[in-house]
C-alpha cells in the first residue's frame, strides 16, 4: 500500500478499489482518533465508569451472540406448523370481518391497505407517527399505534386483533423457518450493551438476517431451545428485583422488609387490612394478591389511576382507592418520586447508585418525562447489577470450574440474559455444585450507605428445555434450591 497524502476537498486519483477501501478505513480510524481526546474532554467520572463497565459487558454479549440457543428440531418444525395455522386462522377471521362490513379483503402485511382501511374506511382519528426515513410523519399502521385504536375504539378491536395476531405468527414461524443456523441448527441473536437508554440488554435480529428479540420469546417458543444430551439448562432469576430497587431508592424500610418475604402477599395485607385470604376475589377474576402484584409496580413507576385501570380492565375509582391505601403504607415511595421529578425539573439528570447518568430531553414538565426518569432508576440499576452478577459467574466458569474445558467445546455456559435472569447451559454431572456456585456469584451487592447493602436474592430453575414445567412439558423449568438432586423429565 502506498502512502497517500490527503489535502481537505482532494479525493486522491489513480487508486486501485483496494487501496480505495484502505484509505476509506484510514479515514474512519483517523477521525475516530481525532475525536477522542474531545470526547474524553467532555465525559464525567460517572461517564467513565459506564463506558468501562459496557466494555466488559461486551464480552457477554459478544459470547451470547456467537453461541446461541440449541434446538430440538422436531420441536422447532412442530412450532412452525402449529404458527402457520394460527397466522390462516387469524387471516381467515380477518376477512370475515371485512365482509361483515362490507369492505374488501385486506392484507394484514401491507401498511398501505391497513392503513386506508382504518382511518380512510372506518374513518378512525389517526394515530401520528414520525417516520425517521422520510423525515415525515405519517398514520400509524405497526403494533402501538393499532393498540391504541384498539384501546380506544371498540369498533376496531376485532380487525386490530386480528392483524396483529396474524403479523406476530407469521414473524415468529419465519424466524424458524430461515433463522436458524445452517450447520449447527442453533438460534443466533445479536446481545447488545448499547441498545436501550436504561442499560438494559437489548437483542434483535444480527448482522447475518437470524434470529430474533431473544428477551420477548413467549414460554412455547422457549420449549424448542432444549439442551444437547448430557447438559441441562440453568435459569437464575433476580428475586423481585426492582421492588428491591425501588424499596432502597425510596429508603422504605417496611417495602425493602415485605420484598424480603412474599411482596406481593404483604403489600395486599397491609393495603387491606384484616385482611385473611389474599387469593379471594378482588374484582371479576383478579385476587386482592393479583391486584397487589400487578397495582403495585404500576404504582411504583407513577401510573396513573385512569391508565392503569384502562390497561388492567377494572373501575378508575378501583385504582384510586389501591393508589391511597398503597400509598398510605408506603409514603417514601411517593416521596420519592416528587424528589426524583423535582430532580428532572431542576437538572433534568438521574445518576444511579452505579453511576449511570443518563439526561433526559423530553419537557420537564411532561408526565411522560416523569415516568421515564422514575422508572430509569430502578430499570437500570437492575440492570447493572444483572450484569455485573453474570460477569462473576463466568468468571467463576472459567477460572474455577472444574468443567470449564467441557462448557467451552460444547458451546456451554452463558447463552441469555432476559433482564433480571440468565440462562446457562452447564453439564449434568456435577450439576448440584454448579448450580450452587451460580446462585453465590450472581449476587452482585450494592452499598446504600446508612441504609445497608442491597443484595438481591436469586432463585434458580432447572430444566432441559427453556420453558416452564407443565404437563404437557415435563422436561421443562422446575423449581430448584441447594441440596436438591437433579431429576428432570420426571
Amino acid at each position: 500500500m502506498p502512502i497517500v497524502t490527503m489535502q481537505p476537498g482532494v479525493i486522491p486519483e489513480g487508486l486501485t478499489a483496494y487501496q480505495t477501501y484502505q484509505v476509506y478505513n484510514c479515514l474512519d480510524s483517523a477521525i475516530t482518533a481525532q475525536l477522542l481526546p474531545i470526547m474524553l474532554s467532555m465525559a464525567n467520572e460517572n461517564h467513565i465508569r459506564t463506558y468501562a463497565r459496557e466494555r466488559r459487558v461486551a464480552s457477554l454479549c459478544l459470547e451470547m451472540s456467537r453461541k446461541g440457543f440449541p434446538t430440538n428440531e422436531m420441536a422447532v418444525l412442530g412450532l412452525v406448523h402449529t404458527l402457520d395455522k394460527e397466522a390462516q386462522k387469524a387471516k381467515d377471521a380477518l376477512h370475515l370481518f371485512c365482509t361483515a362490513v362490507w369492505h374488501g379483503l385486506i392484507n394484514p402485511n401491507s401498511w398501505q391497505q391497513v392503513e386506508a382501511f382504518f382511518y380512510d374506511y372506518l374513518q378512525l382519528p389517526p394515530v401520528w407517527q414520525y417516520d425517521h426515513k422520510t423525515k415525515q410523519r405519517k398514520r400509524g399502521t405497526n403494533r402501538d399505534a393499532l393498540e391504541k385504536l384498539r384501546d380506544a375504539y371498540p369498533s376496531a378491536r376485532p380487525f386490530v386483533n386480528a392483524i396483529l395476531s396474524y403479523r406476530e405468527a407469521v414473524k415468529l414461524a419465519g424466524v424458524f423457518k430461515k433463522g436458524l443456523e445452517p450447520r449447527t441448527r442453533r438460534l443466533r441473536c445479536q446481545f447488545s450493551p448499547t441498545g436501550t437508554d436504561t442499560g438494559r440488554l437489548s437483542s434483535q435480529t444480527n448482522p447475518f438476517g437470524r434470529g430474533t428479540n431473544a428477551q420477548n420469546l413467549n414460554d412455547r417458543v422457549r420449549r424448542v431451545v432444549e439442551a444437547p444430551p448430557g447438559f441441562c439448562i440453568a435459569y437464575p432469576d433476580l428475586k423481585t428485583a426492582e421492588s428491591y430497587a425501588v424499596g432502597f431508592l425510596s429508603r422504605s424500610g417496611r417495602y425493602i422488609a415485605a420484598c424480603s418475604s412474599d411482596l406481593h402477599t404483604t403489600v395486599a395485607r397491609l393495603v387491606w387490612s384484616g385482611l385473611d385470604n389474599v387469593n379471594a376475589y378482588f374484582y371479576r377474576d383478579m385476587t386482592y394478591r393479583d391486584m397487589a402484584k400487578r397495582g403495585g409496580h404500576g404504582t411504583n413507576y407513577y401510573g396513573t389511576a385512569k391508565t392503569m385501570a384502562m390497561h388492567l380492565k377494572v373501575e378508575t375509582a378501583l385504582i384510586a382507592a389501591f393508589q391511597e391505601a398503597y400509598f398510605g403504607a408506603f409514603p417514601e415511595i411517593q416521596e420519592w418520586q416528587l424528589e426524583v421529578i423535582a430532580q428532572i425539573q431542576s437538572t433534568g439528570r438521574i445518576v444511579t447508585p452505579l453511576g449511570r447518568e443518563r439526561q433526559f430531553w423530553g419537557r420537564p414538565d411532561d408526565p411522560v418525562t416523569h415516568r421515564a426518569a422514575i422508572a430509569h432508576g430502578p430499570q437500570s440499576l437492575v440492570a447493572d447489577i444483572m450484569n455485573e452478577g453474570l460477569m462473576q459467574v463466568q468468571e467463576y466458569l472459567i477460572k474455577e470450574c472444574d468443567y470449564a474445558a467441557i462448557m467451552a467445546n460444547n458451546d456451554a455456559g452463558l447463552i441469555a440474559q432476559v433482564h433480571d435472569a440468565g440462562a446457562f447451559l452447564i453439564p449434568l454431572d456435577g450439576a448440584p455444585e454448579i448450580l450452587e456456585s451460580i446462585l453465590q456469584h450472581i449476587v452482585f451487592p450494592v452499598d446504600f450507605g446508612s441504609q445497608g447493602v442491597m443484595a438481591i436474592p436469586a432463585e434458580m430453575s432447572v430444566g432441559l428445555n427453556w420453558g416452564k414445567e407443565k404437563r404437557n412439558n415435563p422436561a421443562g423449568l422446575r423449581a430448584w434450591k441447594p441440596g436438591d438432586g437433579i431429576l428432570l423429565g420426571a
